[in-house]
């Protein structure tokens, strides 16, 4: 059984797990395809007078996207543009799919944004000054339009990792009553890879969750960056033995994905590797949310309750 054909379909989400026949087709994208998709989405969103304000967030806007990455866009436009930015986005995607580069792309009409209806936190109040600064945004700035907000960066992060506790809780429970019958392990790790919670690049987005939870800030969001900030804090002592783990299986399967580009793997070898690392990633990722939850946003709900 040739598993990765059924685990992801040929358009799979960057910074999942490319399969065998991807890399052999070349879709794998460059820096230079994620930097020339940035510039023409910015230039195509620029053109229309329906967009009151956009920009690119995440690796991409500071101009160090890997091959695991997507191009994260955020669009605001007036109420009544609403359809055509959107068969605007639509374009967009297909330039970028051309490319195979991945867009995720949210939208918000000034009201929606003003009735409160997004998942916006004030932590992007900070984020957004410095994207304006990279200058990755075009407009005015985002929180003009962005109302009702969570109150502090501490409720917004713990909100963030509570509701990423249940999907992993799901998952893992779902993986679980599988009995390692195959054909439904395949069809599982499909629907994790489109549970927006990237397997491998899980414990980086929860490592930017901690540090602005502790401090009420991030200088640098940066993977690297990142995984270097958790591991000189001792405060996370308790979490490094995972974080060490889930960077090492990172780290594998960048290795096995330049051997596959470099065509000196095998198929099944190649396949077996990732079905690995994708159950790895799942436990790692299970272990690192779970004791963050019962160490960090515990205690961090219990000290706010106390000010309240």
């Amino acid at each position: 059984m040739v598993w990765m054909k059924s685990l992801l379909p040929s358009e799979a989400p960057m910074g999942f797990l490319y399969t065998y026949d991807q890399v052999r087709r070349g879709e794998v994208p460059t820096l230079h395809d994620f930097l020339q998709t940035r510039d023409l989405a910015l230039e195509m969103l620029t053109a229309s007078p329906s967009v009151v304000t956009a920009g690119v967030m995440g690796s991409v806007a500071h101009g160090t996207p890997s091959r695991g990455s997507d191009l994260d866009l955020l669009t605001i436009c007036r109420t009544q543009g609403e359809h055509e930015v959107s068969t605007i986005l639509l374009e967009i995607r297909k330039l970028a799919k051309a490319r195979h580069v991945m867009v995720d792309a949210r939208l918000l009409t000034v009201q929606s944004g003003r009735e409160g209806h997004h998942f916006f936190g004030p932590s992007f109040l900070i984020t957004w000054r410095k994207l304006m600064e990279l200058g990755a945004i075009i407009g005015p700035p985002p929180q003009l339009f962005i109302w009702g907000m969570a109150p502090t960066i501490a409720i917004e992060m713990a909100r963030k990792i509570e509701r990423n506790l249940s999907v992993i809780m799901a998952l893992e429970h779902e993986h679980r009553s599988l009995q390692n019958r195959e054909a439904k392990l395949d069809t599982f790790l499909r629907r994790w890879h489109r549970s927006n919670i990237r397997p491998l690049h899980f414990y980086i987005r929860l490592g930017r969750w901690l540090l602005w939870l502790r401090y009420g800030r991030l200088e640098d969001d940066r993977a690297a960056s990142v995984i270097s900030s958790i591991f000189q804090d001792r405060h996370f002592s308790f979490l490094h033995p995972l974080y060490r783990e889930a960077h090492g299986l990172q780290k594998e399967y960048d290795i096995l994905l330049e051997r596959a580009i470099a065509n000196e793997i095998p198929r099944h070898e190649y396949e077996q590797a990732i079905r690995r690392l994708a159950l790895e990633s799942l436990r790692v990722n299970a272990l690192l949310i779970k004791k963050t939850n019962v160490r960090v946003v515990r205690d961090s709900r219990l000290q706010l309750e106390r000010v309240a």
